[in-house]
C-alpha cells in the first residue's frame, strides 16, 4: 500500500525582520502562527517590547510592518544579516 503523505504546514514562529539602531540596539519582530490565528511581537535586545493575538496571521504581518515603519522613521535601520558576495 503506497504511503499517504500528511498535509504540508508550518506551523513555526518566522522572524519578519531586523534592525540596528546607530546607538547599537537590535530590534527584531516574529509572527507565531497558531492554526488559522497568529501571535505578532517585537523585541529590543531581547526584550519583548508589544505582543499581539490575531485571528488571521496577514493582520499580524501587517501590525509588524506598521511597527518596521515607525521605528525606521524614528532612526532604526535595517539589519543586514545576509552573507556578502563579492562579484
Amino acid at each position: 500500500m503506497p504511503k499517504r503523505s500528511a498535509p504540508t504546514t508550518y506551523n513555526e514562529p518566522t522572524v519578519m525582520w531586523r534592525l540596528r539602531h546607530p546607538a547599537g540596539q537590535s530590534a527584531r519582530a516574529a509572527v507565531i502562527p497558531i492554526g488559522d490565528t497568529a501571535t505578532a511581537l517585537w523585541l529590543i535586545d531581547d526584550l519583548a517590547q508589544d505582543a499581539k493575538g490575531f485571528d488571521e496571521w496577514t493582520s499580524a504581518v501587517t501590525w509588524v510592518e506598521e511597527v518596521r515603519a515607525d521605528l525606521i522613521a524614528m532612526g532604526w535601520r535595517d539589519s543586514d544579516t545576509r552573507l556578502k558576495h563579492s562579484g
